[in-house]
């Protein structure tokens, strides 16, 4: 399982007037950023890699993404993260990840994924008696949220999170590409030897989590695309059932509605997860596939 599932289980506020500043693209000279400007006959896009879970300081963000977001009109999300859908969303993931009635977590791995988990969460400092009744996948998200957590990385300084904070303040149209419902059924969708893998995946690597965490925070910062995709992808080679689901699905499921604000009036600014737009099969490939002009920025 690659590092984007186990941290999605995860300010400087723009004025209008910075609207009329230059164009993004003509601000940083030659950097480049996980940010990519989409052209049609008749309207821009951009398309923002986003970093689910970043520390506070991790703002404010380069010149060229602030840019890109207070010219747009339209702000979209994966999910619209409204105070509603974030309860729904809170609720959902606890049904979802919950064991049916009657069943622990050591009756649904083997005693040796077991042996693994009481040993690492208690090194961790972890309480597994906790956790007895949540499936794996559930277990093994929980843990690296609060791994994330100590080390000072946060959802709510998630890139998608601020962005969809400062759209709603500033009064732009909000737009989710998926329900939480949806993305509460790839999880729910795992079968029994998926739901185990990714917990003991999680444990043997949670030693090494915040390392990878700093290291694709850096290279998001950088534009490095190339090290980005292989930090995020990294893992999926053993699911590749999951890689369809969580990602490749999604990139086709997502297009059509990309298109539909291109062929529009109103400038956009797509904020999806990072993994979701590079690589060939990511969503800036497909969108290059079917003619429209994409410019990395």
């Amino acid at each position: 399982m690659g590092l984007r599932n186990r941290i999605a289980l995860v300010l400087l506020l723009a004025t209008p007037a910075a609207v009329g500043g230059a164009p993004p693209g003509e601000i940083e000279g030659a950097a480049k950023h996980c940010l990519w400007r989409v052209r049609s006959a008749t309207n821009t896009v951009y398309l923002l890699g986003s970093i689910h879970v970043m520390r506070p300081d991790s703002y404010p963000l380069a010149a060229v993404i602030e840019s890109a977001f207070v010219s747009s009109s339209v702000a979209v999300f994966e999910v619209d993260l409204t105070a509603g859908a974030t309860v729904d969303s809170a609720l959902g993931a606890l049904a979802a990840g919950a064991l049916p009635e009657g069943r622990t977590l050591a009756d649904v791995v083997s005693p040796e994924t077991y042996r693994l988990a009481q040993q690492r969460l208690a090194d961790a400092g972890y309480d597994l008696a906790a956790m007895q009744r949540m499936r794996p996948w559930m277990v093994a998200t929980t843990v690296a949220l609060a791994e994330l957590r100590r080390a000072g990385y946060s959802p709510a300084d998630g890139v998608d999170q601020h962005f969809q904070r400062r759209a709603v303040d500033r009064g732009m149209r909000v737009i989710g590409l998926e329900t939480v419902d949806e993305q509460l059924a790839l999880f729910a969708d795992l079968t029994p030897e998926e739901d185990e893998a990714f917990l003991v995946q999680t444990l043997r690597e949670l030693a090494t989590l915040i390392p990878q965490a700093d290291e694709l925070t850096a290279a998001w910062r950088s534009g490095r695309t190339a090290e980005v995709e292989a930090l995020l992808a990294e893992g999926f080679a053993a699911f590749p059932r999951l890689y369809e689901r969580l990602v490749a699905d999604r990139n086709r499921g997502w297009l059509p509605q990309i298109e539909v604000l291109l062929a529009g009036d109103q400038r956009a600014f797509v904020a999806v997860g990072a993994l979701h737009l590079v690589g060939e099969r990511g969503v800036v490939e497909l969108l290059r596939a079917k003619g429209y002009q994409v410019e990395q920025l």
